[in-house]
């Protein structure tokens, strides 16, 4: 490939079809070990270094898109970053992975006290192959993502925050929030099942006025916990849903203590639902829980084919969409 490559054959290069381009569409690299943010970014040997500074080159609404080297070595953050422009996509170049398991990493170095590392205020994005982790110490709640924007497409993406025993002990400490309406989520994972929850905290939160018509498939919530009152989604109250859909899913709570096997102990719910206005959790197809005593509380909103939600849960009567 030539020095003066133009962006769009990287796309060609690593054979990225499935994400919209236009006429004025540009692709920037990132390597986190041998780029520079001299450099411009557009070829494989000349790549930038951070993700910043690769987020300030793009356009909005014409889907230019980043890629991020794979490999052992993070990418580290040393500030929160706003993806705040619509139509531009993040891509991990690793394999094909659902959820867990994915190496194009972002994390926080734990001296930087990033109470939230990465907020998706764009509409129309993809992001794809991709670990976003906040490994910050600090005593204070934290997360690893919100998203507030709209239409966002995330696949294969694995989102943990509370990598850390302290902000593991606080109550409002989470993984994800998502406050904009219709995202949606494909063999994603959200938690992690390593780092011991000792509060009431989630993985999930979904919040406010606007946090309508979201759908998670194939997606994980992940958590080891030895607080029963932690649950892996939690709806606040407020929220209004209309509609949220959760389609073949897992819920799973890993019952036990990280130190000595044993001693940790199942939640009382995979999802609390605090909402009030009428609306409707919708389970398509098999959604299975573990380490969960009961899948929701209250059911009043929570409709499915069915009469329960497989695996290690007690049966709950459900509303059957057929009725």
């Amino acid at each position: 490939m030539p020095k003066q490559a133009i962006s769009y054959d990287l796309r060609k290069y690593f054979n990225l079809t499935d994400l919209p381009m236009g006429p004025k569409s540009k692709t920037y690299l990132v390597d986190p070990v041998n780029g520079s943010d001299s450099n411009p970014g557009t070829n494989l040997e000349q790549p930038l270094l951070t993700l910043a500074a690769a987020e300030e080159l793009c356009v909005a609404n014409q889907n230019d898109a980043v890629l991020i080297e794979g490999g052992p070595n993070p990418l580290n953050l040393t500030a929160n970053l706003a993806w705040d422009k619509s139509y531009t996509h993040l891509v991990g170049l690793t394999g094909n992975l659902p959820g867990v398991g994915q190496r194009a990493r972002i994390t926080s170095a734990t001296t930087a006290a990033i109470l939230e590392m990465l907020t998706l205020a764009g509409s129309g994005c993809i992001f794809k192959n991709l670990n976003i982790q906040n490994e910050c110490v600090a005593d204070a709640d934290s997360g690893a993502m919100s998203i507030t924007g709209m239409r966002n497409h995330l696949e294969n993406v694995f989102i943990s925050g509370m990598i850390s025993a302290v902000p593991a002990a606080k109550a409002a400490a989470y993984s994800l929030t998502v406050t904009g309406p219709e995202n949606y989520f494909d063999r994603c994972a959200i938690g992690v099942s390593t780092i011991e929850r000792t509060a009431h905290n989630a993985e999930l939160i979904l919040s406010g006025s606007n946090c309508k018509r979201n759908h998670f498939r194939k997606t994980q919530f992940l958590s080891q916990s030895v607080d029963a009152g932690k649950v892996l989604v939690r709806i606040a109250a407020a929220t209004e849903l209309w509609q949220l859909n959760f389609e073949e899913c897992i819920w799973s709570n890993l019952a036990m203590n990280s130190g000595a096997g044993a001693g940790g102990t199942k939640i009382d719910h995979a999802i609390e639902d605090g909402a009030t206005m009428y609306h409707q959790i919708q389970l398509w197809g098999l959604n299975t829980a573990f380490g969960c005593a009961q899948f929701t509380a209250p059911a009043t909103y929570v409709f499915t084919h069915g009469a329960a939600v497989g695996g290690g849960v007690a049966p709950i009567a459900l509303n059957d969409l057929t009725t």
